[in-house]
Formats: C-alpha cells, structure tokens, sequence
C-alpha cells in the first residue's frame, strides 16, 4: 500500500495504466505518429515467437527512484522480473527498441546509449497530477522490503 506511506494517492499510478516503456519517441506530427503505427504494426507479428507463445508472469521488485535523494523523490519505479527466470521481456523490449531504431523512429541515445532496455514499471511519478506536493519522501519505501505481483 504506498498511499499508507503518506504519499499523495493523485501520485500514485491508476493499476490499469501501469505499462513499460521500451523507448520514448518524439512525435510532432500526425505524419510521424502514423510513420510509428506503421513500424510498430510491422513488429508485432514477430512478438509470439520472442515470446515462444507462452504467457508473461511477473513480480515487481526492488523500488528505486530516479534521482539520488530519497526524500525529494519524483519518479517511483519498480524492476520487472519474470517468475519463469527467461529473458523473453528482455528479449522482447531490446528486439522492439532495435527494430524502431533500424526503421529510424530513434536511435540509441535517447536510450542511455544502450541497446537494453532498462525494464522497469512506474509505480509513482509525481507530474503526473498537479495535486499535492511536487516530490515525495520515498525513504520508508526503499527501506521495506516490497514486492508486489504484477500479473
């Protein structure tokens, strides 16, 4: 329960929009976002087979924050693990952030100069509502030991 840690709930991400983000792509027209559509349609035939047709079950683990100071925290995340141990979600999300790079939507270093994604889930990122203070204290939520299953 982070709210119990007097977190502001408007900062805290609704359960139903909770995704990971293989990259950020900056689009500024419409003919950019379809050019987007278009690569990522493309992709999407190959997802069954970097997944072997088995389904994804996984546990959110080891919160960490964005920034080096635990009391004035902006961006919560937790670290995505898969029960099974593979590397299918890796393989996935650097497969799709190589293919979008080939097809020239971004390139490596909008991704920390990396070829891996960094696979993470964002419990809590205080911009996105205007609602209660800009950062939070996040000391007692590093220090517990938080696991939450994920799906």
């Amino acid at each position: 329960d982070l709210c119990g840690n007097k977190i502001h709930p408007h900062k805290v991400q609704f359960p139903s929009k909770l995704h990971l983000t293989v990259g950020v792509l900056k689009l500024f027209s419409d003919k950019e976002v379809n050019q987007a559509c278009d690569v990522l349609k493309e992709f999407a035939p190959q997802i069954p087979y970097i997944l072997r047709g088995k389904p994804l079950r996984g546990t959110l683990k080891n919160l960490e924050i964005m920034n080096d100071e635990p009391q004035s925290v902006n961006v919560l995340y937790g670290e995505l693990v898969l029960l099974d141990e593979s590397e299918r979600l890796q393989n996935l999300a650097d497969q799709c952030l190589e293919f979008v790079v080939e097809k020239g939507l971004m390139d490596y270093e909008q991704n920390r100069n990396s070829k891996s994604v960094k696979l993470h889930c964002t419990l809590i990122n205080t911009r996105w509502n205007s609602k209660g203070p800009r950062t939070i204290d996040a000391t007692q939520l590093l220090s517990d030991d938080l696991n939450f299953k994920l799906w």
